[in-house]
């Protein structure tokens, strides 16, 4: 039938702000974490419990915890979003690439 006038009335026009951290390491994907319990699964629970909207894992110059986060948070689509990432260490300093 199509999408009517009806049913694009119902969407909110507004812009909206979102709690959101951009800059997450993990146990596993950064050599620097020694916390163990900062795994995918526990990031995942603590960004929900905390109510951000978006998150990006961004381990240094690697994205092995990456697809696991993503997986894990798929069930939460309506509420969480996670942006893979990486943070690559340059000559210059590091570089967050999301």
């Amino acid at each position: 039938m199509g999408i009517t006038l009806r049913d694009i009335e119902k969407l909110d026009p507004g812009a909206q702000f979102l709690n959101a951290d951009l800059h997450i390491h993990s146990y596993g994907g950064s050599a620097d974490v020694k916390d163990a319990s900062m795994t995918p699964k526990a990031i995942i629970e603590a960004a929900l419990a905390q109510r951000l909207s978006v998150i990006a894992l961004t381990d240094h110059n690697s994205d092995a915890n990456v697809a696991e986060a993503i997986a894990l948070a798929q069930p939460h689509a309506d509420k969480l979003l996670v942006l893979a990432g990486v943070e690559i260490t340059s000559a210059h300093g590091h570089v967050l690439v999301y």
